[in-house]
């Protein structure tokens, strides 16, 4: 599966705290890119404007949970700023 991460309005930043936590989750295989954490984003519209991308793999149900994780840890807040 692969994952986009979604900056929700221009501002944000990466919070590297939290980039850390998503790239140890157990079916992580591949991180596409990341945006260097601390620096300003854009909005994201589509997947080229994406602060990051990762492959998930493996069992079926491990995934889904890794990717529930994610968006999650989305609505904590993995971005620094002005995001909400």
């Amino acid at each position: 599966m692969r994952v986009s991460l979604a900056a929700p309005v221009d501002g944000c930043a990466l919070d590297a705290t939290l980039l850390r936590t998503i790239s140890t989750l157990p079916t992580l295989t591949h991180i596409i890119h990341f945006a260097q954490p601390g620096r300003p984003l854009r909005k994201t519209l589509d997947r080229a404007s994406s602060p990051g991308e990762l492959v998930l793999t493996g069992a079926v149900r491990a995934v889904e949970e890794d990717y529930r994780l994610i968006r999650s840890i989305e609505q904590v807040g993995p971005y620094e700023g002005q995001c909400r």
